[in-house]
């Protein structure tokens, strides 16, 4: 046993001081108390053994070292299934340590299968650029029912399979509701890619807008920049698919003649042509791939046939 906690602590030591590079804190020790009392740390701090931690580390500190104590737990007992779920392990110590958490996670558990959950935007954002795409998978949970249970943002090709499956089932309003939220989302990222410019709206209100109003924005920022040709042939039928994904999933009057399915699948055919009006007929890469320029968006495909300048 005392052979276990030995190389645990080498790890939890290694580990804190990762999380702790520009502090005087070293050699992490776990050992058994009298009387059978169970387990408590030392460390080095400033050269001096301290025991317990809590004597010199602050509450963020503590949980740091109790964190590490679980990886390094885990690393050395958890050999068999390599598999470990940590669920929001950033909230509990310093914000300015959640780009060292997530070099941790990547670089010293590559070999474990890890479920890491989080609130935290910011870190989501960090252990995307930090984690290698390859090996990593991120997601968004966007929802939760008691009926449906988690809904997780999906893929733009995963968005339109469920958009045919509403489709296929034959229910206009659930169909509408999903091209809908599949246009906006879609719409936005255009609007991203080539740097329209979207006013703004204060707080959660800046990230509702309608299908209209992205089209509207897109389409004077593309003549502005002299984008024209293949796009203008589309515009106006890409208006009026998205007044029928708006109408198919908000509240309105009984028309006269209702919304049919087959209005849908114009609608979700108009947005597939928009998004070819980017791609490049030579190359096959979308007109964003080399960025010449990220601060007045000059950018082009890989070839140089398609730009944006």
């Amino acid at each position: 046993m005392g052979d276990i906690l030995s190389r645990i602590s080498a790890t939890v030591t290694a580990f804190y001081k990762r999380l702790y590079p520009g502090e005087d804190y070293d050699d992490v020790v776990l050992h058994f108390l009298p009387d059978d009392r169970g387990v408590e740390f030392s460390l080095v701090a400033y050269g001096e053994r301290i025991s317990p931690p809590r004597l010199v580390l602050s509450e963020s500190h503590l949980n740091s070292l109790g964190i590490c104590l679980f990886l390094a737990a885990a690393h050395e007992l958890n050999r068999v299934n390599r598999f470990l779920v940590l669920d929001d392990v950033v909230n509990s110590f310093d914000a300015g340590h959640r780009g060292q958490m997530a070099e941790l996670l990547v670089r010293e558990l590559s070999d474990f299968q890890l479920i890491v959950l989080t609130h935290d935007p910011i870190w989501f954002d960090m252990l995307k650029r930090i984690a290698p795409s390859a090996s990593w998978q991120f997601r968004k949970i966007v929802g939760w029912s008691f009926d449906q249970g988690v809904e997780i943002e999906l893929s733009p090709k995963d968005q339109l399979a469920r958009v045919d499956r509403a489709i296929a089932s034959g229910d206009t309003s659930w169909a509408g509701n999903l091209l809908r939220q599949h246009m906006e989302a879609r719409l936005k990222f255009l609007c991203g890619a080539v740097g329209a410019r979207v006013r703004y709206r204060s707080g959660y209100q800046n990230e509702r807008r309608t299908v209209g109003e992205l089209l509207q924005e897109l389409n004077t920022h593309l003549k502005h920049r002299g984008f024209g040709g293949a796009q203008d042939e589309v515009w106006n039928s890409l208006l009026a698919s998205g007044f029928v994904a708006n109408i198919a999933s908000h509240d309105q009057w009984q028309p006269i003649t209702g919304l049919s399915m087959g209005d849908i699948q114009y609608a979700r055919q108009k947005i597939e042509e928009l998004e070819s009006v980017f791609e490049c007929p030579k190359c096959h890469r979308p007109v964003w791939y080399a960025k010449i320029s990220e601060t007045n968006f000059v950018m082009q495909c890989e070839c140089g046939r398609l730009k944006i300048s």
